[in-house]
């Protein structure tokens, strides 16, 4: 489904965050934006989307250069491949990243550290 504001909002922009849904607590929205303050990316760096958009979507932007999956969402977001957790892929000309929910890094500090270290430390962190 296309949303049209919502790739006004890619436009330009170096990442891509994908999430199960947008809807989210307080906390994990707090989590996430620690996760992309640690990245060094700011606000206008990142656009975050849910599954009722799909890859087809975007992968026309320019900009783009890396795809963070926060869940099993390959499918639902319309890519024929399975991405390893916390293993950065190349597919289509872009970084991917898959990792848990948002709700779950927040609770598991072990999880969260290897995000961190195997998956957006190489990509984010020269």
């Amino acid at each position: 489904m296309r949303n049209n504001s919502l790739l006004e909002k890619a436009s330009g922009v170096s990442v891509l965050v994908v999430m199960e849904h947008q809807n989210l607590t307080d906390a994990e929205q707090e989590q996430l934006h620690k996760i992309m303050q640690a990245c060094r990316l700011e606000e206008g760096a990142y656009v975050i989307c849910d599954t009722t958009a799909t890859w087809l979507d975007f992968r026309m932007e320019e900009h783009l250069q890396t795809v963070i999956l926060f869940g099993d969402l390959e499918q639902r977001f319309n890519i024929n491949i399975l991405i390893p957790i916390h293993q950065p892929v190349t597919f289509d000309g872009r970084n991917w990243i898959k990792t848990r929910p948002v709700s779950e890094l927040m609770n598991n500090a072990q999880l969260k550290s290897a995000f961190w270290q195997q998956a957006l430390k190489p990509i984010f962190v020269p």
